[in-house]
């Protein structure tokens, strides 16, 4: 089985970000027009006003999470291309039968919402995996529909 470790804050420089990100966060909430309204500068989880910075960065190590909308984290592009995962049709490259069609193919991230990106990349995808199985064999679809056991099988032959 592979393990997905996405090694979040393991770079110094991204604790670094969040810590500067944080102590500027709670300079503003401290001020008299706002700190009556944040209930959380009580919460002993959060470092309280004067915390040293060590107290900060363990905070942010230990509570920093991910949140939806993942997108860029496989970027697609042509071959040579810098930090691209993936392939023009979604393949990942040195990784055979294995294509990403969501969000994670974008280069960048898109002005408004990903979801209609998302379900646009999806069906491409969806349609170079069709066209590949018709090239291979002499029937581009497989030949049950594709639930989520199948989908994996098939995928793992393309």
């Amino acid at each position: 089985q592979p393990v997905v470790d996405p090694n979040y804050l393991e770079e110094p420089e991204d604790v670094e970000a969040l810590f500067e990100a944080y102590k500027k966060m709670m300079q503003l909430l401290e001020q008299p027009s706002l700190k009556q309204h944040v209930e959380a500068l009580g919460d002993p989880q959060v470092p309280a006003p004067g915390a040293s910075d060590d107290e900060i960065r363990d905070f942010v190590r230990r509570r920093s999470t991910t949140t939806w909308h993942y997108s860029c984290t496989t970027r697609m592009g042509p071959d040579g291309a810098a930090n691209c995962v993936c392939d023009l049709r979604g393949r990942v490259r040195g990784v055979d039968g294995l294509r990403v069609a969501d969000a994670g193919l974008m280069p960048e991230v898109v002005s408004g919402n990903t979801n209609a990106a998302s379900i646009m990349i999806g069906d491409r995808i969806g349609s170079f995996v069709v066209a590949d199985n018709a090239a291979r064999s002499s029937s581009p679809l497989p030949s049950q529909p594709l639930g989520l056991t199948t989908a994996v099988a098939f995928r793992s032959s393309l």
